[in-house]
């Protein structure tokens, strides 16, 4: 599959459905930093216990080693999975849809990089063909 024509297609169905998705981000973003500030409290006690037992400023130490560590968490664990709840979210919402060409036209006018991938998925067909053949197992139903 042309992985140009594939990101065009990606965007204009994000575009021509961008209510469901900004609705789903907006509560997704409250989740995570929810989920965030949850963390940074269940880590805030354990870490200035364990501060405590330096002598000096462990109050601004505990602070700071909690928030790094809940940023770190955030990153590496609950970012990822706000990121597959939308894609899944994507993926159930344009499922059959087709690319609306008057959306097509609208980001083509407003993005000189969004008509630069239909250039690309040209240049790509080109040097791999078409595309468009069936393979000869594929025709003859082999291996469906």
């Amino acid at each position: 599959e042309n992985p140009w024509e594939a990101s065009r297609t990606a965007l204009v169905l994000y575009a021509q459905n961008y209510k469901a998705f900004l609705k789903n981000a907006f509560w997704l973003a409250f989740v995570i930093w929810g989920l965030t500030l949850l963390v940074f409290l269940l880590i805030l006690a354990p870490v200035a216990g364990l501060v405590s037992l330096f002598p000096g400023a462990a109050g601004p130490l505990a602070l700071i080693i909690a928030v790094v560590f809940a940023w770190g968490i955030k990153q590496a664990v609950i970012e990822p999975i706000g990121m597959t709840a939308l894609m899944q979210v994507f993926f159930k919402v344009t499922e059959g849809q087709q690319p609306n060409a008057e959306w097509e036209g609208k980001l083509d006018k407003v993005s000189k990089k969004f008509s630069k991938f239909r250039d690309k998925a040209e240049d790509w067909k080109h040097e791999h063909g078409s595309g468009d053949t069936e393979s000869p197992s594929a025709a003859s139903g082999v291996g469906a």
